[in-house]
């Protein structure tokens, strides 16, 4: 069924459960550590072996370095960007590499901006390898929103929290 035009509804979402899928193609099951609805985006961390109630393997991941961070490049229309992402389960999650442009920048109310090519979730990076920042879906009232890319210092900002609010370790 259809929603007449003009009925206004909020849709509030939680996350059950979430998995990382890890090189191999392995599925590795994960918590939401840290989610902002303002940036519509989720922080996972891979459950420990105790959480999950199995004998596994640590997961060991590589950071990838935000170079500039606060200062990182900032983008214009036709500046070329660099997409990695991964296939879905049909095509055996085989890495991907696309290569796309800005489209345009949207500076007000916060910077955004939109590509020819898109990933969500997916990193962007440019030629020289600086991680520019991320595919995210930008919610509105209406529709289910655009994908945009989201610039690396503001993903970065809100990760900061995960370190704020983390427990001391002993």
């Amino acid at each position: 069924s259809q929603v007449p035009a003009g009925t206004e509804f909020n849709v509030d979402t939680t996350i059950k459960s979430a998995m990382i899928i890890m090189p191999d193609g392995a599925d590795v099951p994960a918590k939401v550590v840290l989610q902002d609805s303002d940036l519509d985006i989720a922080f996972l961390q891979p459950e420990s072996p105790d959480e999950q109630g199995a004998e596994t393997s640590s997961v060991k991941f590589t950071a990838v370095p935000a170079k500039g961070g606060e200062k990182a490049p900032k983008l214009e229309p036709l500046d070329n960007i660099i997409v990695l992402g991964r296939t879905d389960e049909s095509l055996n999650r085989i890495a991907t590499v696309n290569v796309g442009q800005i489209e345009t920048a949207i500076r007000r109310p916060r910077l955004i901006y939109r590509a020819n090519v898109s990933g969500l979730g997916q990193p962007v990076f440019n030629g020289k390898g600086e991680l520019l920042g991320m595919f995210l879906r930008q919610s509105s009232g209406e529709g289910a929103g655009a994908i945009i890319i989201r610039p690396i210092q503001d993903v970065l900002k809100v990760a900061k929290q995960i370190e704020e609010t983390a427990p001391a370790k002993e």
